[in-house]
């Protein structure tokens, strides 16, 4: 494969990972209460780690995503946004990649936004047969 091709591989997988991690967010927020898209941008072994817990397999993830919304913390009629900015993609070989990123999580979103969180993201992709999934996320606050 020439460089030029790589190179355009390396665009493309980069846009698509931008897109995963984006979408998450976007769908974190939501106002559906179908989260299936949100388990599956997530590999089936995935980490979702913060300074107080480690959950562990898409399912649980996907399941504490649930029980956040129950809590009225985030999605449907909560007034809630996740923001990601400040992201890079660096590739660790042809099927995994580290991305980092800021995200901001405001509530009040109809009336005066308000911060509530800052944290970073440390996040770990792999190349699946559906596509780039988000491996590992490592939250940082603050």
């Amino acid at each position: 494969m020439s460089d030029e091709s790589n190179a355009q591989l390396s665009l493309a997988d980069e846009l698509a990972i931008r897109n995963l991690l984006n979408k998450v967010a976007l769908l974190a927020d939501s106002d559906s209460d179908d989260l299936e898209a949100y388990g599956a941008c997530w590999a089936e072994d995935g980490i979702w780690e913060t300074p107080r817990s480690i959950t562990r397999g898409r399912q649980a993830i996907q399941e504490g995503a649930a029980a956040r919304r129950r809590d009225g913390l985030q999605g449907p009629r909560t007034n809630t946004c996740h923001v990601v900015t400040n992201q890079i993609v660096e590739f660790d070989g042809p099927d995994s990649a580290s991305s980092q990123s800021y995200m901001l999580f405001l509530i009040d979103t109809v009336d005066v936004p308000k911060i509530r969180v800052l944290a970073r993201y440390f996040d770990n992709l792999s190349r699946t047969d559906q596509g780039w999934k988000l491996a590992k996320r490592v939250v940082s606050f603050g």
